[in-house]
């Protein structure tokens, strides 16, 4: 399903984000 496959992709981009954030705080 495309749309699941879009939700997983956010909330991975999500996930990356959040961990940059930690790495440089």
């Amino acid at each position: 399903m495309p749309a699941v496959f879009a939700l997983a992709a956010k909330f991975l981009d999500v996930a990356v984000v959040a961990l940059i954030f930690t790495a440089f705080s």
